[in-house]
Parts: C-alpha cells; structure tokens; sequence
C-alpha cells in the first residue's frame, strides 16, 4: 500500500506543477485494507499535502473486506468502524468539504461533521456516484 501512494504523490506532484490552476485531483483508492510494506498514513497524508491553487487534493478510500458487514459511506469517526484496517483507512481518508454536506443533503443522505471520502464494502455504483461531486457540480435544484 505504501509504494502505489508514494508513486500516486509523485505523479500528483507532476501533474499539479503543470495543472496548478485547475480544480485539485479526487483520488480513488481502493484496497483490501492491509498494508503489506509498512505504515501508509504518512503517504497518505503527503497526498492529502498536495493541493492546486483551487484547494487541496481528496483522497477517497474504499475498502472492500472479507468480512460480511453492511455497506458504510462515508463515517464520521472510527468507533463503529469493524476492524484495525478500517481505522487506518480513515485516518488516511479526506475530511469531507462543507460543500459535500450540501448536496448529500440534497440526495437525503445523513452525513455528519468530520465525516470522511471513505466507504467500507460499498456498492461500486456508490462510489462512482459520489466520488467526482465538486463545489461546483449541479446534482440538484437546492444546491
């Protein structure tokens, strides 16, 4: 886990040096959960580090484990969360931005303060659905 990050932040690198005035990335991470070569959060964080002169760039974590447990979008702590993997994942994952509170509502999803671009087991559709919303993407009329 930790190399494919540390090679992510290096292309990321590149591309914002010659992109800086864009919006920033959305990176989509999806993993079994473990980490095999060391500890990933510093990786992480250096990714979540980099940012466009529009922001910070996101870092969604999605994991997909063996264990049989309902889908979970986007927590708000670690407490509930099923087991080390998932704590570690949301460690590494974004903090929302306020603008995403907006339109989840708008979408009748309760998303709560500090709540993370992580899922858990999540339908794949999900996570492409909600993993490119932007401060200025439309999905509806109150947003």
């Amino acid at each position: 886990m930790c190399y494919p990050l540390f090679y992510a932040h290096e292309v990321l690198k590149h591309w914002i040096n010659k992109h800086s005035d864009s919006f920033p990335p959305i990176v989509i991470h999806m993993t079994g959960g473990k980490s095999d070569d060391g500890d990933p959060i510093p990786y992480a964080d250096s990714i979540k580090n980099l940012a466009t002169m529009d922001g910070q760039i996101l870092l969604f974590n999605s994991y997909f484990s063996h264990f049989e447990t309902d889908s979970i979008l986007f927590p708000d702590n670690q407490v509930n969360l099923p087991d080390d993997n998932s704590r570690m994942l949301f460690q590494m994952s974004s903090q929302l931005p306020d603008s995403f509170f907006q339109r989840a509502n708008c979408q009748g999803m309760d998303i709560q303060p500090n709540a993370r671009r992580m899922s858990i087991n999540a339908d794949l559709g999900l996570i492409i659905r909600f993993s490119g919303w932007a401060p200025n993407c439309e999905l509806c009329s109150a947003c």
